[in-house]
């Protein structure tokens, strides 16, 4: 429970400042959207290639306060509203599969991917509650992610931003096709269910279910109730369009993630201080080798270079 209200909370008071206070400082947030799309890419990826069921959890909240924070920095209606949404709606859809996997740890008593599997026989209710919290963070309709991600997808200009904006919807629909399918799906895992869920956990489970089914089909008339009205269809033919390429995307990304082996077992990259110390020194070492090279040359290649560079300058300059 302290997770999903962390995930559903605690993580947007970051976004409550930015919307809060930008007005009184005056600033340009529109100088976010390139944060806002770091955060949305490797939130995505990184989500990926853990086999720690909290860790692509706490992963994918990274990618999609990416996305919140990108339709405000947007500076448009349609740019607010639609992060604006997608921030109640993560609310609801990340509380419930943090309290789907909850219910995994507590009958399983494994966070690993590695030692769960098979287990849709044993809890339908939260295998169907998981696989609802999947497609709603993907943006499948008709559940509420799909609202909000369509309004952001309107409100992006067309570029680059949009091309990221649809890498990252596939990577997270890959995420969680890993998740579901390696949780609930497959032969039996090494941890089978140790615990019966109690009905206490259930019932949440279904509720929030319900409400990102609600939600999904009533956006519109939430959107309108504060005072927004909505110009965008989102059950029209390039929005349908949009979500197949998405979906195709996300189980190529999920296929060749697996082929390649690095879903399971990825690379290990570590980070730190003196690793980075290390590095930055062993490039500053190369880079004064090769003056030290061009320094102890004679003067008859000293001479040479002035010359051609000054031709190369008048060829250049001359008209």
């Amino acid at each position: 429970p302290i997770s999903a209200l962390l995930s559903g909370v605690m993580v947007k008071v970051g976004i409550y400042g930015i919307i809060r206070f930008s007005p009184s400082f005056k600033a340009d947030i529109s100088l976010l959207i390139p944060i806002a799309l770091v955060s949305m890419l490797l939130g995505a990826f990184a989500a990926l290639l853990q086999t720690d069921i909290k860790k692509i959890l706490a992963y994918s909240t990274v990618s999609q306060i990416g996305f919140i924070l990108l339709g405000i920095s947007f500076m448009s209606e349609t740019g607010e509203m639609g992060g604006l949404l997608h921030l109640v709606n993560h609310a609801l859809f990340k509380g419930l599969l943090f309290l789907s996997v909850g219910a995994i740890i507590y009958s399983t008593e494994t966070r690993d991917l590695h030692e769960l599997g098979g287990l849709i026989q044993y809890m339908p209710v939260t295998a169907a509650a998981c696989l609802v919290g999947s497609l709603a963070i993907s943006g499948i309709p008709p559940f509420n992610g799909y609202v909000s991600k369509c309004i952001l997808s309107e409100a992006s200009p067309a570029g680059y931003i949009t091309l990221i904006f649809l890498i990252t919807c596939a990577g997270t629909l890959a995420s969680f096709i890993k998740l579901f399918r390696h949780i609930f799906l497959g032969p039996p895992g090494k941890n089978m269910p140790q615990r019966k869920i109690p009905l206490s956990m259930k019932i949440p489970l279904i509720t929030l279910s319900g409400l990102c089914l609600f939600t999904g089909m009533v956006s519109g008339n939430l959107l309108s109730f504060v005072g927004y009205q909505p110009h965008i269809h989102t059950w029209s033919a390039s929005h349908l369009y949009q979500i197949l390429i998405n979906v195709g995307m996300g189980i190529a990304f999920y296929v060749v993630g697996m082929k390649a082996g690095i879903l399971f077992n990825p690379p290990q990259i570590q980070i730190t201080i003196d690793r980075m110390y290390h590095e930055s020194g062993r490039v500053v070492e190369y880079i004064s080798k090769k003056f030290h090279d061009i320094l102890i040359q004679d003067i008859n290649y000293y001479a040479l270079s002035i010359i051609f560079v000054l031709i190369a300058i008048y060829f250049l300059l001359s008209p």
